[in-house]
């Protein structure tokens, strides 16, 4: 399983990703949270644009993404405004149990874009420890205080077959084509 942490991971960030991920049998949570407090890199635009940006997106490339991705918005807070997290994770957990963390300087959104992108691997201890919060986090908790809930919100849940019966036969038929011609792109992206 993978886990991608990064509160401000819109448009820009799975348009990023879109081409580049190869195997689409791997399960990829992504949790975001967009709140009251907006990115500079998000051009002023509201946390609902950017979460409906996002929606949209999914939506009209759903054929091109691997089938076990989710993104989820979580907020915190009893108006649900604040955001529920800051730093940026990539978690890899391993059938083994072994868990790799890796913690990510900057958004995917704007990676690279403004300043250097670093990513740093933790060690097993704290790797252990940023896995459990991740998880509290994925399950709606907020590790840092046990009285508050989260609200999360699904911004793109793929439905759990392959092909959806509301999907037209020409889409059904497209399928094949988009999973060769994302590996052929790739390698441009």
């Amino acid at each position: 399983n993978v886990f991608l942490i990064d509160p401000f991971f819109g448009k820009a960030a799975i348009s990023r990703l879109l081409f580049r991920l190869q195997n689409s049998l791997i399960d990829c949570e992504i949790l975001t949270s967009f709140s009251n407090i907006a990115p500079v890199s998000a051009n002023s635009k509201s946390n609902s644009e950017i979460i409906n940006e996002l929606k949209m997106f999914c939506s009209d490339y759903r054929l091109l993404l691997p089938s076990g991705i989710s993104i989820r918005n979580l907020k915190r807070g009893q108006s649900g405004n604040e955001q529920a997290f800051h730093d940026r994770y990539l978690c890899l957990k391993k059938k083994s149990s072994d868990v790799l963390v890796y913690l990510l300087s900057n958004s995917l959104n704007a990676a690279s874009a403004k300043y250097p992108f670093c990513i740093s691997k933790l060690d097993i201890g704290a790797s252990r420890e940023i896995y459990y919060y991740i998880k509290s986090l994925s399950e709606g908790k907020d590790p840092s205080d046990s009285h508050v809930e989260l609200s999360i919100e699904e911004v793109w849940n793929p439905p759990s077959s392959s092909f959806n019966e509301s999907e037209s036969d020409e889409e059904k038929n497209w399928i094949f084509y988009f999973s060769h011609l994302k590996q052929f792109l790739s390698w441009f992206f």
